[in-house]
């Protein structure tokens, strides 16, 4: 990754030209939040795990791409105004645009995936299934109470823990590496990033979460932390409807952040960093500072809603 070519700064400079040629219909939505930060979580790894092999640039780019398509996606089927401080596609340009984005952006990462080699590109397409289905499994509970902590485990292991596990494999496909152990490692790591998502909508603020919170239950999405407080609090199976009024809204986001579900959600997460750590002891420092990094997100009027054992209360 010491190479000037094999680097974050080559996938940066592959990913602000990956939109030349198409229409400014499409460019200027796509570099737009393309070029709005992010962390770059997945494009990281493929460079990590592949080191200076050539083929894990093109390889960063395409997973990073298929990353951002999902957004596109899930933005417009949450209907979430914003993303990374900047408008979401369908808010700004409207929903027909959101969906030729998204699918262009799918495009474009097996562009680049296929640059990276045949395996890179089955990869990819594999990843792109799986990120379908994890979708279509939160659709079909979605305003359900009687969702499980297997389901939103799987959900999540789909949605998000899927594209993690992929960049891994991306890196070792690209440098020609044995990938035993990554699929593992990336599942248990994108499941702890799903789950710390699901933390921060209840306990961070729109400026530092980048997207607004306390969404996730009034759009009917069960997750983890809900799964939890749902089974100790009969009072939030009523809410769980389409058409809360505001005060309703504040009445399910108040039992969510004091029921069980947060201290729940905590404890997977430990359970989960230290699954990764036995699947890739050679990797085993990212999932955690990754939480610790995502958990300092937590506003500090919520704070006082973590168990004061907790990394998060330091």
């Amino acid at each position: 990754m010491s190479g000037a070519g094999t680097g974050p700064a080559a996938v940066e400079r592959m990913l602000a030209q990956a939109f030349d040629g198409l229409p400014a219909s499409l460019a200027g939505p796509c570099r737009r939040l393309a070029l709005a930060g992010g962390k770059r979580l997945r494009a990281s790894l493929v460079l990590t795990v592949a080191g200076d092999a050539a083929a894990a640039v093109p390889a960063a780019a395409a997973v990073e791409l298929l990353h951002l398509a999902t957004l596109v996606h899930d933005d417009l089927l949450d209907d979430a105004p914003e993303r990374r401080g900047v408008p979401t596609v369908h808010a700004a340009e409207g929903a027909g645009t959101a969906v030729l984005a998204g699918d262009v952006l799918i495009g474009l990462a097996g562009r680049y995936a296929a640059r990276a080699g045949v395996h890179a590109a089955a990869l990819v397409s594999d990843a792109l299934v799986d990120l379908c289905a994890g979708q279509a499994l939160e659709a079909a509970h979605r305003h359900d109470p009687g969702v499980t902590a297997t389901t939103a485990l799987r959900i999540a292991e789909l949605k998000t823990g899927t594209l993690i596990a992929t960049a891994c494999e991306l890196g070792a496909a690209a440098a020609g590496r044995n990938s035993d152990g990554l699929r593992a490692y990336g599942l248990a790591f994108g499941i702890v990033l799903q789950l710390l998502d699901d933390l921060l909508d209840l306990l961070s603020d729109d400026e530092t979460y980048g997207k607004p919170t306390a969404a996730d239950f009034a759009a009917g999405t069960v997750t983890l932390p809900a799964v939890h407080t749902l089974a100790a609090e009969p009072r939030l199976h009523d809410l769980l409807r389409p058409g809360l009024t505001a005060a309703e809204r504040d009445t399910a986001t108040r039992l969510l952040r004091r029921g069980p579900g947060i201290a729940e959600t905590l404890r997977t997460i430990d359970e989960l960093v230290d699954q990764a750590t036995r699947f890739r002891p050679d990797l085993a420092d990212l999932p955690r500072a990754y939480a610790e990094r995502q958990l300092r997100l937590i506003s500090p009027r919520h704070r006082g809603l973590i168990p004061e054992k907790n990394p998060a209360r330091r």
